[in-house]
């Protein structure tokens, strides 16, 4: 009988399972290992500026007989770490928060305790768009003037409206097009024409990445005011590149005291000289041809009734280099300053103010000694006060030779050009992995003149502010001279 009781109690024993937390099941012969953790989710995939929760499960070891080898236990105490915290940060919950996104290259997440880790990944894909802007939100206009509206984005790296992703389709509508109607229907900006006194809400919609649309609108009130007359044109001078066009448009002053833009469809636009510039006689888009000024002029259309004489005004429209989209002008507000090595005797930088002057027949004429090792000059352009460059849009010079002295690859191993912010290099500067992309325009006809002239061109990942162009000398110099026409705050190399 007392064989049966000791039997009977062993087996109690022996099955007695006693629940120990993140320990898993012991009993008490027997302490469970854990030997893998699993973090979950395997694979997550989440917009910059947003977050994604892991868990951790710990896989334990169960006594000697179980059913299963193992049992699987949340895990609430682990070591929580990124394989880059320059692009995301996890905290001590495991709940990890975008910082900054590559495209095509995931992240390691690793839980870790006792010695045993598992691993998930994270890839950060570009900020998502979850809310529509359109500006401005509210404004009046006169009856038979025009309102511009931009369509922006808030995404999730920002809580600012920013400029919206490439690609996004944004469609326009008036919802009371008797008083104000839009065109174009799509695009990221529209232009509402008013057509009789009243309210009207102007909307934009974008489809939505998780599905359906993202809306917005402003109020545009339109009121009785009668024109007065043509006041002036906008821009009053304009500067682009052959190819390129600018948008003018007329001003309009009305018996409110108030000055607006007005319709395309109630002026009639011209080009004193087509062969340098054409513009659009409806709609006010000139572009240039080739190099030279011409006046553009605007007058108003014989059906469009004013209360003065002032029915016509005019602007200048300047074109210059191709592919230079934005030349950097003293008239704006650029400078220019030069530098010569002190080692680099006989070097010499000329007219450095022509870089900028708006003439493009003018030059400066940078100059370095032949047989010098490390003798250089330089010419530094500033934007005007309170203007940068975005990354991406190309640094530039246009640069000449005298007919004769052709421009060609030789010029890479002694002109470079490097950008600036704020006074410091930003860093990109033409080098073996940045070389400069050389396009020939041809040969420049204006002035007294004649040279083989080339953009001379950088391609930034940073903003800037300024460019610098370098002129080296060397033991064997190719180039003893050359001669720079202008600075390019952005620009595209020219077709071959």
């Amino acid at each position: 009988m007392k064989s049966f009781y000791a039997r009977a109690l062993a087996a109690v024993l022996a099955l007695t399972l006693v629940g120990c937390g993140e320990g898993g099941i012991q009993s008490p012969q027997f302490t469970p290992e854990l030997v893998e953790i699993v973090v979950t989710p395997a694979s997550a995939s989440v917009a910059l500026g947003e977050s994604v929760q892991y868990s951790a499960i710990g896989r334990f070891t169960t006594p000697p007989g179980s059913a299963q080898p193992t049992v699987d236990q949340r895990l609430d105490k682990v070591t929580w770490s990124l394989s880059d915290t320059a692009r995301a940060s996890i905290g001590s919950g495991g709940r990890a928060t975008t910082k900054a996104q590559t495209a095509g290259t995931a992240l390691v997440v690793t839980a870790a305790r006792d010695g045993v880790s598992g691993t998930a990944a994270l890839t950060i894909g570009p900020p998502r768009l979850t809310q529509l802007v359109v500006t401005p939100a509210q404004a009046s206009i006169a009856l038979g003037t025009t309102q511009a509206y931009r369509a922006l984005g808030i995404y999730t790296n920002s809580p600012d409206p920013q400029e919206l992703a490439g690609g996004t389709v944004v469609s326009w509508n008036s919802q009371h097009p008797a008083v104000a109607t839009v065109s174009p229907a799509q695009g990221l900006q529209t232009v509402a024409t008013s057509q009789a006194t009243g309210v009207a809400a102007i909307v934009a919609t974008t489809p939505n990445p998780q599905g359906g649309t993202l809306s917005a609108n402003a109020s545009l009130s339109v009121g009785s005011a009668m024109l007065e007359g043509l006041m002036r044109l906008e821009p009053p001078l304009a500067t682009v590149a052959i190819d390129n066009t600018a948008h003018f448009q007329a001003i309009g002053r009305f018996s409110d005291g108030t000055e607006q833009p007005l319709a395309d469809s109630q002026i009639n636009w011209s080009s004193a000289d087509t062969a340098i510039a054409e513009i659009a006689p409806s709609t006010g888009v000139a572009t240039g041809k080739t190099r030279g000024s011409t006046v553009i002029t605007g007058a108003l259309k014989a059906g469009v009734p004013s209360n003065t004489a002032n029915r016509s005004a005019a602007g200048t429209l300047n074109v210059t280099f191709k592919g230079c989209t934005v030349p950097l002008r003293a008239s704006n507000g650029a400078t220019v300053a030069s530098e010569v090595d002190d080692t680099c005797l006989l070097c010499n930088v000329e007219n450095a103010g022509q870089i900028i002057d708006g003439d493009d027949a003018n030059f400066a004429s940078l100059q370095v000694s032949v047989g010098l090792l490390l003798g250089e000059v330089s010419v530094t352009v500033s934007a005007p006060p309170g203007q940068s460059f975005n990354k991406d849009e190309s640094a530039a010079f246009v640069i000449g030779r005298p007919v004769g002295q052709l421009i060609s690859a030789e010029i890479a191993s002694q002109l470079s050009i490097s950008t600036l912010l704020g006074g410091q290099p930003t860093g990109d500067s033409s080098g073996p992995m940045t070389p400069l992309a050389i396009g020939l325009l041809g040969t420049a006809v204006m002035g007294d003149y004649s040279a083989d002239t080339a953009l001379l061109l950088l391609k930034t990942t940073k903003p800037y502010d300024a460019m610098r162009l370098t002129f080296s000398s060397g033991l064997l110099t190719a180039l003893t001279d050359v001669d720079v026409f202008a600075a390019c705050g952005d620009a595209v190399e020219p077709a071959p």
